[in-house]
């Protein structure tokens, strides 16, 4: 039912009907709880694009400690070397994506992961004690050792928290006495963050065993030398 209001200069202004008692205007409280509830809903949709969140990806370390070494799922101990050998790497790692073939070593790659391993022997290749004059690791697989290896990618750190990205002063707040030396023959030169004795013979002198590469002011990758090949 229409409700008229009559104003002072003779005007009149059409009220709306009275809710009908068979519909209770809902209380105040009730507004604002639908409200919230609806804005919510609102929030998670934006926040989630329409499903869930991915996750970032997990961290992943590298690391040298003795004879045993870590990259990502591939632990190495050389006291133990069955698995000192492409084939040891990619049951952790998977199939590498490419194995290419140097003057001095056959270099794997896990592009993914962003992991590079050089993989060398001091021997010769062959089977069936008949040596093979062409053979490289790449075919012999299980004739070669890890050389070193070497990370990039954000997702990689050591057990410091140094990671790939970072500056060279957190590098030199993490590892105060870390040093730089130039690469030799196939080497990069880099940063030796930690050092041991690779080599196996009386006086040999340390060598880098952890090893950070820069370019720019940042690190661009890591990597662990081990020195595994030889007979």
């Amino acid at each position: 039912m229409t409700r008229w209001a009559h104003l002072r200069d003779g005007t009149s202004l059409t009220l709306a009907a009275p809710m009908p008692p068979c519909c209770p205007r809902p209380p105040r409280r009730a507004y604002l709880g639908a409200c919230l509830v609806l804005g919510a809903l609102v929030l998670v949709g934006c926040g989630t694009s329409g499903g869930r969140p991915s996750n970032p990806p997990a961290g992943l370390v590298i690391s040298a400690s003795g004879d045993s070494y870590r990259i990502g799922p591939y632990s190495l101990d050389l006291t133990h070397s069955h698995n000192a050998t492409p084939a040891g790497a990619e049951a952790a790692l998977g199939h590498d994506d490419t194995c290419r073939v140097t003057a001095y070593a056959s270099i794997a790659t896990w592009q993914q992961l962003g992991v590079s391993g050089n993989f060398e022997t001091l021997g010769a290749f062959g089977r069936n004690g008949k040596v093979d004059p062409h053979g490289t690791g790449c075919e012999y697989r299980a004739q070669v050792q890890p050389d070193s290896m070497s990370v990039n990618g954000p997702r990689w750190d050591t057990v410091r928290g140094l990671r790939v990205g970072d500056s060279v002063g957190r590098l030199y707040r993490l590892y105060p006495q870390a040093t730089y030396h130039s690469g030799f023959g196939p080497e990069r030169g880099g940063w030796w963050l930690q050092t041991a004795t690779l080599l196996p013979f009386p006086g040999a002198p340390p060598m880098g065993s952890l090893i950070a590469y820069v370019s720019g002011g940042k690190v661009v990758a890591l990597g662990v030398h081990i020195g595994a090949e030889g007979e």
